[in-house]
């Protein structure tokens, strides 16, 4: 088993999960050996691994990794292991991916917003639970959503310290990362917040079907511009400050309208 995915140009991609997803244990000398490869293929083949964090960092990392692996792991535990690599070289266009996820990934099915350095539920990916968008989260299972919400972090790719582009995307993709690093449960009890107070709420997993899937996809097709009103919550949103993409849109009269409405609450 070697990792032969590593891609020569700049927007390079280590791909080196989903070669080995078909099995469900890794060995400790598999796991090695990938090791390895993939820091060989890093030094030979990335433009520029040391930018963002100097070369001594890079190698004190990878063997501190060396130092932590199991007789054996599975897919799921490689890629924890793996990921938090993106933010040690910091470069957007390198990214550990995702193991595959098959046809029995259950999972926690939000999607969150920050403001303010809060944040809040912006997406239930069950129906049933619409009435939790846009109310304050604070505690998952009885952590910190801000513990939670940085631990996860250190897995997203970004352009050096800005962490806009991950925050974003971890945001999107909050309940599959949770579920990946936390593990599957059969519920999670969310600690929450609205206008009326604290509160708790039981949430089961779901399975990350075509249906979910899909989802996902509209979630992340941008609008021009949008604004909406959850539980007392207003999200004026800009995806874009081109001139010419917001004409399109009439963003003069989506502006009006939203801040009228606004007046309304």
């Amino acid at each position: 088993m070697k990792l032969k995915s590593i891609i020569p140009f700049l927007a390079l991609t280590l791909i080196a999960l989903q070669t080995i997803i078909a099995q469900e244990k890794i060995s400790k000398a598999g796991i090695e050996e990938d090791i390895t490869i993939l820091k060989k293929n890093l030094e030979e083949l990335h433009p520029d691994l040391y930018l963002y964090s100097p070369k001594e960092e890079i190698d004190n990392w990878f063997s501190n990794l060396n130092k932590k692996l199991k007789d054996s792991i599975t897919s799921f535990e490689f890629y924890n292991l793996l990921a938090p690599l993106n933010g040690i070289i910091k470069n957007g266009h390198t990214n550990i991916a995702y193991p595959r996820f098959g046809d029995n990934f259950h999972f926690l099915p939000i999607q969150l917003y920050t403001y303010k350095s809060a944040f809040y539920i912006r997406k239930s990916l069950l129906k049933e639970y619409n009435d939790i968008e846009g109310t304050q989260i604070l505690e998952i299972n009885g952590i910190a959503i801000n513990d939670i919400y940085n631990r996860l972090l250190k897995n997203f790719t970004r352009d050096g310290n800005n962490l806009s582009m991950p925050s974003d995307n971890l945001a999107s993709l909050f309940g599959l990362d949770y579920t990946i690093v936390y593990g599957k449960q059969a519920e999670y009890t969310l600690t929450l917040r609205n206008q009326e107070g604290q509160f708790q709420i039981t949430i089961p997993q779901t399975l990350l079907n075509t249906k979910i899937i899909k989802q996902f996809n509209e979630g992340n097709q941008s609008k021009p511009l949008s604004f909406e009103i959850k539980n007392n919550i207003a999200r004026l949103t800009f995806p874009t400050f081109l001139t010419e993409t917001l004409k399109e849109a009439n963003y003069k009269e989506l502006l009006e309208e939203a801040f009228k409405e606004n007046k309304r609450y």
